[in-house]
């Protein structure tokens, strides 16, 4: 488990993620890695800015909402790629948030 930090817009978030390798979550027109957070760190909803992240998982398919974030910090480690926040319910009670391994490589 690790530290994770992040700012959408004006407004900071933090957490504990999961960095997991399986993880291939990607934006479809920038290429860019998804962080998956619960629901409870931040709720993201249709809107302006909002980007719509198809999925595939053993359970099916479907899209997540996720906005692009300012900054995002992981282990207090500032990453330097482009990254973008999408939320759904993990229901997880030992992390928040799943993030991509491509962000810490």
């Amino acid at each position: 488990m690790v530290s994770l930090s992040f700012t959408v817009g004006t407004r900071e978030y933090s957490c504990i993620g999961k960095i997991d390798t399986g993880c291939n979550l990607k934006e479809p027109f920038s290429s860019s890695p998804v962080i998956i957070a619960d629901k409870s760190v931040i709720s993201v909803s249709e809107g302006e800015g909002v980007r719509i992240i198809p999925y595939s998982a053993i359970s099916g398919s479907s899209f997540l909402f996720a906005v692009k974030a300012e900054s995002v910090t992981v282990d207090k480690k500032a990453v330097d790629k482009t990254v973008y926040i999408a939320s759904a319910e993990l229901n997880n009670p030992h992390f928040q948030a799943i993030i991509n391994s491509d962000i810490v490589r």
